[in-house]
Order: structure tokens, then C-alpha cells, then sequence
């Protein structure tokens, strides 16, 4: 459960990170042809956005993937210890305590050993699923940006900032934005 947290954390930065490349790579997109000022909600994009849904989507498979794949690691290092202890249990019958002492050590050392395997196995995963959520955010953000950078030129808009940093004014080109990235418009989400 720990590990589904942090990978929700990271796609939240990512999101969190396209607000940034939308400030500064739109600011030269629309060219300066115009002078006013955009916006967009990106929570609204994100709800309604067909490059969000499925990035969402393919994040939940992947949290699903990832675990589903530490519970059967987990079952193979329990497994593995159960297998290491009864072995070491049968390796000390009939020893001198200095042989049970050395078997001990043995076996301390190869359950040592077996956790650190495990737990190799348990981040190559971890970090294979960053790369894909990295991957899979940074194509829909780049999509994101043509379709915020179309809408602004179409109207006219020289720089689009995210809702959230806008305290006064701008024109809002959330909606143009959802419906050229192939969303529904709101009166056809909300039936």
C-alpha cells in the first residue's frame, strides 16, 4: 500500500510539472501576434480529456500490476523463509553447540541474502513503472500542449497560464481545449 502511494505522489508531480511546461512553452507557441491572456483548468482536462482518461487509466493498471506483483514476491520470500528455516532446523540436529552456532550464521547470512534479492526484484519493478508513468505522462503532455497551443493561436491568445496561478482576468480557453482534444463539450459530459 506504501508503494501505491508514492506512485500516486509521482503522477501527481508530473501533473503538477505540466503546469509548469504549459507557463513556459506556450509563451513562444502562440507567437506575438496577441497580447492577452488564456487560461485553462487543468483539473478540467484532466477529468475531461481523453489523453488524461487514459493516461489514468493506464496508471491504475499499473498500480494494479505493481501490486500484484509485490504480493507474489512477498509469498516467494515467505516461502523462501519458511524453506531456509526448516533447513537450518534440520542441518542443527544432532550438532555441537559450536555447529549449531556456525549453522545459524549460515543461514543468517543466506536470509540476508534472499531479502536483498527480493527487494531488487521489488524497485526493478517500482522503477519500471516510474519510466512507463514518466513516459505515458510526458506523450500526454506534449498532446496537451499542441491542443493548448492550436487554441490559443485560433483565438488570438499569446500566453496561457493554468487557472490556478490567474488571479484576475484572461480568457478562458479550458472548453476549446477538451473539445479539440476530442472531449465532450460540458453540457454533453454532465447527460
Amino acid at each position: 500500500m506504501k508503494h501505491l502511494g508514492v506512485l500516486r505522489v509521482i503522477v501527481i508531480g508530473l501533473v503538477l510539472v505540466t503546469v509548469i511546461l504549459l507557463v513556459s512553452g506556450l509563451t513562444g507557441a502562440a507567437g506575438s501576434s496577441g497580447s492577452s491572456v488564456g487560461y485553462v483548468s487543468m483539473e478540467e482536462l484532466q477529468k475531461r480529456m481523453p489523453v488524461f482518461v487514459e493516461l489514468q487509466k493506464n496508471a491504475e493498471g499499473l498500480f494494479r500490476e505493481y501490486n500484484s506483483y509485490t504480493q507474489y514476491i512477498q509469498s516467494e520470500y515467505n516461502n523462501a523463509m519458511k524453506r531456509l528455516e526448516d533447513e537450518k532446523k534440520k542441518a542443527k540436529e544432532g550438532k555441537s553447540a559450536e555447529e549449531q552456532k556456525k549453522i545459524d550464521e549460515k543461514y543468517q547470512d543466506l536470509q540476508k541474502k534472499k531479502h536483498e534479492e527480493i527487494q531488487k526484484k521489488v524497485d526493478e519493478k517500482k522503477n519500471q513503472i516510474q519510466e512507463e508513468l514518466t513516459a505515458a505522462n510526458e506523450t500526454a503532455l506534449k498532446k496537451v500542449k499542441q491542443f493548448i497551443a492550436e487554441v490559443a493561436k485560433n483565438q488570438g491568445v499569446s500566453l496561457v497560464l493554468e487557472e490556478k496561478v490567474l488571479f484576475f482576468g484572461g480568457v478562458d480557453l479550458t472548453e476549446k481545449v477538451i473539445i479539440a482534444g476530442g472531449g465532450k463539450a460540458a453540457q454533453d459530459s454532465k447527460k
